[in-house]
């Protein structure tokens, strides 16, 4: 049988990235499509009611999905702006609720402040710095408030060292059902930047080198895997994830958790750019060789 033949068992295992946007409405909306290259959904052309998005996927076999919470209006990181963060977070909360009215969906979120500040870091800045007690405080609260809404998945993408441990034990002590994905094996990259100016701003630059993993690092994954089997979660995201594929076979070879390759946007535009007009082919292929090879599961921008 051809590789590219059982879509269906491919998807299972795919996990679709979806921005969801605050535009002060009373109800988020999906932003779709975030790059041209994507699949087409009738009468989605920049916003998009949930229903009808989600319903597309489940029409597609996709329900692995991984939101991202995104205000057209970025909060200023000023007095009163972790309320507002409350705010938005019960929105999320509220959306899915509902998405998971539609259909068995296996629902992640990302926790991170980037999108959600107007400086676009991955934490609260103070003199200068992370301040990443600060940052661990409000993204422990968002975890937890999202994953009593019903999300499935906590997948924490700021890079403070204590987050990931202190967010699972607070699971833990409340019995909560939700599993932990750790980003923090986050090598810096320009291949961000793409999402950045959807999440973001048209033609966002930022430099987060200071606080990502060098890339020269290969020891990195080693570490980090001692760490987090202490912590006792339940996977580990690495990304970008093409050009780490000796990263991705390390830790499937140490970690018995999940490992999860995360196709970034950049990733993503490379592989539409040089193989245009067969790009289904090609993105299967990637596919395919991460799931059987390394990875048990992709965070993807296609509908494979």
């Amino acid at each position: 049988m051809s590789i590219y033949t059982n879509s269906q068992e491919i998807r299972k295992r795919l996990i679709y990235l979806v921005v969801l946007l605050d535009s002060k409405a009373t109800n988020l909306f999906v932003k779709y499509p975030l790059f041209p290259f994507q699949d087409k959904v009738e009468n989605c052309k920049g916003l998009c009611k949930i229903e009808k998005f989600f319903n597309f996927l489940l029409d597609r076999g996709v329900k692995n999905v991984v939101l991202y919470l995104v205000p057209e209006q970025k909060l200023k990181q000023e007095r009163g702006y972790f309320s507002k963060i409350k705010k938005l977070t019960e929105k999320l909360g509220l959306s899915i609720k509902r998405i998971k009215q539609l259909g068995d969906f296996n629902l992640v979120v990302d926790l991170c402040l980037c999108q959600l500040l107007n400086h676009g870091h991955c934490g609260v800045i103070s003199n200068g710095d992370i301040d990443e007690e600060e940052t661990v405080k409000i993204l422990v609260w968002q975890g937890l408030f999202l994953a009593d809404a019903g999300a499935d998945i906590l997948m924490p993408s700021s890079m403070c060292k204590e987050l990931v441990p202190i967010l699972q034990e607070e699971v833990r002590k409340r019995e909560l059902n939700a599993l932990i994905f750790s980003q923090q094996v986050k090598f810096y990259s320009s291949t961000y930047g793409a999402f950045r100016s959807v999440a973001l701003y048209p033609s966002f630059r930022i430099n987060k080198e200071s606080y990502q993993v060098n890339p020269l690092d290969s020891q990195y994954i080693y570490k980090y895997i001692l760490e987090a089997k202490s912590w006792q979660i339940d996977g580990i995201v690495i990304k970008p994830s093409w050009a780490y594929a000796d990263i991705l076979k390390a830790a499937k070879e140490r970690w018995q958790g999940k490992v999860i390759a995360f196709l970034t946007s950049g990733e993503h535009l490379i592989l539409e750019e040089s193989f245009r007009g067969q790009n289904r082919k090609v993105s299967r292929e990637v596919f395919l060789t991460y799931l059987l090879h390394s990875a048990d599961m992709a965070v993807s921008y296609w509908i494979i």
